[in-house]
């Protein structure tokens, strides 16, 4: 069975992110690289101490989830994700091992492997949220590539984990408060650690969003996809901002401390209607174009079949009920097989489109025009008085007949027609109508081959 339209992924919306994940397991390496070359180098301990917050084993951790990530794009050798589930193994074990060092207050040796500073609490020893953050990036990796059973939920699970420790860990660093974000200062997770796991992170949300589970909202090709992309930003930054906006206010003595917050509460419920105004808008135009582009044909931009259809009906109800004359009109391209086998489907298309063109010349906007099978067309009109019979087919073969006298034309472009009226009290459907006036076309067809 097919997927549904919008649980299809968005290829444009992918090979977006795609590059911005290879981007950041790029930068995440690049800081586990130069950080472990600084632990190994002395020459660079002049260097400003803010490095050695992160520790050779972190350091470590991120160039193998990098490089585990890296493994687990599509269409990489099997040797490569052999290679990437074995770094996705050393990963959970560094931080399964450190958190039990933290937990059981015992020294496994894995602390010892790299060098370290002994002035530190536990030398080498990554603070306790990076080794909780590295078991969950473990765990994800090694379940990444599962699809639709325990273990792509156990991965997504674990993927949003590591947004969330993410997110906390940012906050602890923005808003000063450490003693809710760590065991102790001398463990608190270095900041370019948590640049590199958001890195990490942001690859496997890329990589899980591939794979058509819960992250999947974010690449489908539907109007709640679509949302959801153009809020996330905001989901994400206006709540720091504002809460930074009202700590600096409050801190520097601008505002009182309850002024601040009612301030900075009055400006996130401003905020917050305008995104859901906006949000409101937005679907509505994404809902209209959807139901435009389920109505109209791509080829020529008049109605498709099931468009024509639908507005068809509701002009004859409207016009039986106000006893308006209305018209049907059948048109099938003569001629256009032999277009296509002498000169080419695209050429075909283009006289296709043409002739489009002729009818939505000839015909009014409010007029239905409609593509409803691969040559031919049909346009329903509503008789007031201001188009008769006659002038539509005198309308037509001008412009035909203009077109066919461009210079460079490779085929001549020619039609037959057929119409019907609507009669009144015959409960006459559209059906009955398009019936009559394709027997109509077809008797114009049999005419010219006979007058050939």
């Amino acid at each position: 069975m097919a997927r549904h339209f919008s649980h299809e992924p968005s290829a444009r919306v992918l090979a977006v992110m795609k590059p911005l994940a290879a981007v950041a397991l790029g930068v995440a390496a690049a800081i586990g690289a130069v950080v472990l070359m600084l632990w190994f180098t002395p020459v660079f301990s002049a260097l400003p101490p803010v490095w050695s917050k992160m520790t050779a084993n972190s350091a470590t951790g991120m160039i193998l989830s990098a490089f585990c990530l890296a493994c687990s794009f599509r269409n990489r050798p099997e040797q490569w994700r052999i290679a990437g589930i074995a770094a996705a193994v050393a990963v959970l074990l560094l931080g399964t091992l450190t958190l039990t060092e933290y937990l059981a207050h015992i020294q496994l040796g894995i602390d010892r492997l790299f060098p370290n500073d002994p002035h530190m609490v536990h030398p080498g020893r990554p603070a306790p949220q990076t080794a909780f953050g590295f078991m969950l990036l473990g765990i994800t990796m090694l379940t990444l590539r599962q699809t639709k059973n325990t273990w792509s939920r156990l991965s997504d699970f674990t993927a949003m984990g590591s947004v969330a420790l993410n997110l906390v860990m940012l906050g602890g660093h923005v808003y000063g408060a450490f003693d809710t974000v760590d065991f102790g200062d001398a463990n608190l997770m270095a900041p370019q650690t948590l640049l590199a796991f958001f890195c990490l992170s942001a690859a496997v949300v890329t990589l899980r969003a591939e794979q058509g589970d819960l992250f999947a909202v974010l690449v489908n090709r539907g109007i709640g996809s679509r949302i959801v992309r153009m809020i996330m930003p905001f989901a994400i930054l206006v709540p720091f901002l504002f809460l930074s906006a009202e700590t600096f206010f409050r801190e520097n003595g601008t505002f009182s401390a309850p002024y601040a917050e009612a301030l900075a509460s009055a400006a996130a419920s401003i905020l917050t209607i305008c995104v859901v105004t906006w949000m409101g808008w937005r679907i509505n135009g994404l809902e209209r174009d959807l139901r435009d582009q389920s109505l109209t044909d791509e080829l020529t931009g008049t109605y498709n079949r099931r468009g024509f259809y639908f507005l068809g009906l509701q002009a004859i109800r409207e016009a039986d009920r106000a006893r308006n004359g209305l018209a049907v009109f059948f048109f099938d391209l003569d001629g256009l097989k032999r277009v296509n086998d002498v000169h080419g489907h695209e050429i075909g298309s283009e006289m296709i489109k043409a002739f489009a063109g002729i009818l939505t010349t000839t015909f009014r906007k409010s007029d239905i025009v409609g593509r409803v099978g691969g040559d031919e067309f049909a346009v329903i009109t509503i008789r007031d008085g201001t188009m008769w019979m006659e002038g539509v087919y005198a309308r037509l073969d001008q412009l035909a007949n203009a077109h066919n006298n461009t210079n460079g034309q490779l085929y001549p472009l020619s039609f037959s027609i057929g119409h019907a009226e609507l009669q009144f009290g015959k409960n006459e459907t559209l059906d009955d109508l398009i019936a009559r006036a394709d027997t109509m076309m077809y008797a114009d067809k049999a005419k010219k081959k006979l007058a050939a």
